[in-house]
């Protein structure tokens, strides 16, 4: 059995999310909580010989996809001081000709459009060439700035004669920095990865996400800022595609992801429903899974029948993963060897 507990005391220290209400904010209750915390364990485990899969019985499926990915996403920035060589590849991969959007700078970070015009290794590094006006090319060192570098597929550039500096970009919000911190909050808006992969309805994700008010509050601080979890999250298909992300969303009808997500693997991928699971619940063999099912759903059973197939020839037992299940939901974990 493979235990990866969290420290509750930790846990405790997290900043809290609290809901907006015409009579103020409201503390998050048991079950939201959990999700979060769920979110954040799943994230700090590696993938190696084999993955988990979580697979949970819901009285309603509402906000919980939304949340695990907002714990996911803030584990993730926590962890980016390790290398993501999967998003190195991915960047490598950019065939000549491909529009990208590329952040320079530390302070004074600013974007500029560019197109890729290849590859080239100076002193055993791999550098990637982007041109950016008729007049400059960039040479920049893909192990620095490959997660800077967000590509615009379907987006043509048009170069211009002159040189340019480009546009500044935006600072995090209160809100974010509130929950992550002022140099975590810098990292999550200049550069970009796939840390989680929603798949299920856009529409539905799309407002829990972006459309209700949420405030931080964290201790120490006597301002509770506003924001939306999509702040956190940033989901690549819900906003501008210069803007860097760490989230992903698939419709759950989809018949070619890849077409969407090109030949990055995603560490986490969460099913926001049965309908979800059971068309891409196949895809990704390498990457955790978390299977959320509402009772009510018409093909709940159908769903749970899977999941026990799987669990059979699981392998290894349940991992112990030191939280405790709200009231109302049920939760089966088991590992599975990554093929």
């Amino acid at each position: 059995m493979v235990d990866h507990r969290l420290d509750t005391k930790f846990l405790d220290q997290l900043p809290k999310l609290a809901y907006v209400t015409d009579e103020g904010s409201r503390s998050l209750p048991e079950w939201a909580m959990f999700f979060l915390h769920l979110g954040y364990l799943v994230a700090g485990v590696p993938t190696q010989a084999v993955r988990h899969v979580f697979g949970l019985a819901l009285p309603t499926r509402t906000f919980a996809s939304g949340l695990i990915a907002t714990g996911i996403v803030a584990r993730s920035i926590e962890l980016g001081v390790d290398q993501d060589w999967n998003y190195i590849d991915y960047i490598s991969s950019l065939s000549p000709g491909t529009s990208v959007c590329v952040r320079r700078g530390n302070q004074d970070v600013r974007q500029i459009r560019g197109v890729v015009e290849g590859f080239q290794e100076i002193r055993g590094k791999d550098n990637i060439i982007v041109r950016v006006s008729m007049r400059e090319i960039l040479m920049l060192p893909l192990e620095t700035y490959a997660e800077r570098i967000t590509p615009l597929h379907n987006d043509e550039i048009r170069l211009p004669k002159q040189i340019r500096r480009g546009r500044k970009v935006s600072t995090p919000s209160p809100f974010v920095e509130c929950y992550l911190g002022t140099e975590l909050a810098q990292r999550l808006v200049f550069s970009s990865e796939t840390s989680v992969l929603l798949v299920g309805q856009v529409s539905a994700i799309k407002r829990e996400v972006c459309d209700v008010r949420f405030v931080c509050r964290r201790s120490g601080r006597y301002d509770s800022p506003e924001g939306v979890l999509n702040d956190l999250l940033r989901v690549r298909q819900f906003q501008a595609v210069t803007e860097t992300y760490r989230t992903q969303c698939l419709k759950q009808s989809d018949k070619y992801p890849e077409r969407k997500l090109g030949n990055k693997v995603p560490p986490i991928v969460v099913f926001d429903g049965a309908v979800a699971f059971l068309n891409h619940g196949n895809q990704w063999a390498s990457s955790h899974q978390i299977v959320l099912l509402d009772r009510t759903e018409t093909q709940f059973d159908d769903a749970v029948t899977q999941l026990n197939q799987r669990y059979s020839y699981r392998a290894s037992d349940t991992t112990e993963i030191g939280l405790e299940v709200p009231t109302g939901i049920e939760m089966m974990v088991f590992d599975e060897a990554c093929s």
